[in-house]
């Protein structure tokens, strides 16, 4: 009797470590929409991510736009972008990079955001080949997010991109 006690106790332990580490995964999350000013024609495109870092790592795994989502956003451009820390803010300076075939879109305006608790940044895209000069990005292939350089565990971060369409001036 002890044997089977003993065996049912370390296989519901054994159960619980593996669904707890299964839960540990951080979380990324995306929608699209559109923004249109009352009675005109002038619209704009979001992007919004929502991350939650991972609970005992502090990472977050790195989300290719849907396609879905991609087919929304082909022939429009990215402006800009911002960000807002949640409740359990991401360490100072943490990183957003996204990219294309390998390339960085943002041209590293995305790295260094702020750390502190509900505090919002924005950037825009550096285009040139200096990095120096913010411009359009418009949208081909798939976009993949990474963030990085976060050690907060459950950290909390809203992405927003700010999309116009490719003749806009």
């Amino acid at each position: 009797m002890k044997k089977v006690m003993f065996r049912i106790l370390n296989t519901t332990m054994l159960i619980l470590l593996l669904t707890s580490s299964a839960w540990a995964v951080g979380t990324v999350t995306q929608k699209v929409a559109m923004v249109c000013e009352p009675n005109t024609s002038v619209c704009f495109k979001t992007l919004t991510f929502v991350c939650t870092a991972d609970s005992a790592a502090a990472t977050y795994p790195a989300t290719a736009v849907s396609e879905s989502n991609h087919a929304q956003l082909k022939g429009w451009a990215l402006m800009m972008g911002s960000t807002l820390n949640g409740a359990t803010a991401p360490t100072a300076l943490w990183d957003i990079a996204i990219t294309e075939g390998g390339v960085d879109v943002l041209g590293t305006a995305g790295a260094d955001r702020p750390g502190t608790t509900a505090i919002s940044s924005q950037f825009r895209p550096l285009t040139s080949t200096s990095y120096l000069m913010p411009g359009l990005r418009p949208v081909a292939d798939t976009w993949t997010l990474a963030i990085t350089n976060n050690l907060v565990n459950s950290a909390v971060a809203t992405i927003k991109l700010f999309f116009v369409p490719l003749y806009w001036k």
